[in-house]
């Protein structure tokens, strides 16, 4: 996650999206007051920032906050007149990514046994990944402390598979429930550019051939080890 009160923005990292590409992008354009949460070079460098609101937040400060975990870091208010976004991936390819990953950690956790100990298949019809998959969809991420679904999600597109990369977003107005999609082409071999306005610009890394925006996906469970 970063918030940037400078720059007018909160980016929400959901789990196996290519949140951590999102991020260091951003991070490379930083403000001088954003807050990013996580384990990327510039949080770590400024991990003392986010220790010190802490006892502020409503939820858990970690890369893969909510909205409704930092209420009271930033408030209403604050988000009614920042741009709240995310990624989103297509789901098949993000549990059959979140497979994989669970297949080399070696924390203790019921995913990473049951990922180690069945075949993909096996791993999805189960009654554990059923649970996180409807606990955990992408609005979840996305719901602020009163339950109000806020922002925008950003996918990448490839039409064809074979043509150039396109970055879809929908973008709503802050403190507006209607929005638009947009789209951008990617610009050079690993860079994809899109602007919302005259004074909004988005870039990040080539991250996947995932598609465009997917209606759900699989979510992590607050006690999964990070």
């Amino acid at each position: 996650m970063i918030i940037s009160p400078g720059r007018g923005y909160v980016f929400v990292h959901i789990p196996k999206t290519g949140g951590t590409s999102m991020a260091a992008a951003l991070e490379a354009r930083a403000h001088r007051d954003d807050i990013p949460i996580g384990d990327t070079e510039k949080a770590q460098r400024r991990r003392g920032r986010v220790a010190k609101l802490r006892g502020q937040a409503a939820g858990r400060l970690w890369k893969h906050s909510t909205l409704a975990d930092i209420d009271g870091v930033v408030t209403a208010a604050d988000l009614d007149r920042m741009l709240c976004f995310c990624l989103v991936r297509n789901p098949r390819d993000r549990v059959v990514s979140y497979y994989h990953w669970l297949r080399g950690q070696s924390f203790d956790h019921a995913a990473v046994r049951i990922a180690k100990a069945v075949d993909f298949a096996a791993f999805l019809r189960h009654a554990h990944t059923q649970e996180s998959l409807r606990a955990w969809p992408y609005g979840r991420y996305m719901r602020d402390a009163s339950g109000r679904e806020r922002g925008c999600s950003c996918g990448w597109n490839t039409l064809p598979r074979t043509g150039p990369r396109w970055w879809t977003i929908w973008a709503s107005r802050p403190g507006s429930d209607t929005g638009t999609a947009l789209t951008g082409r990617r610009v050079g071999a690993a860079t994809t550019t899109m602007r919302r306005g005259p004074s909004w610009r988005i870039s990040a890394p080539r991250i996947s051939h995932a598609s465009a925006i997917a209606s759900d996906g699989w979510g992590r469970n607050d006690n999964r080890p990070a």
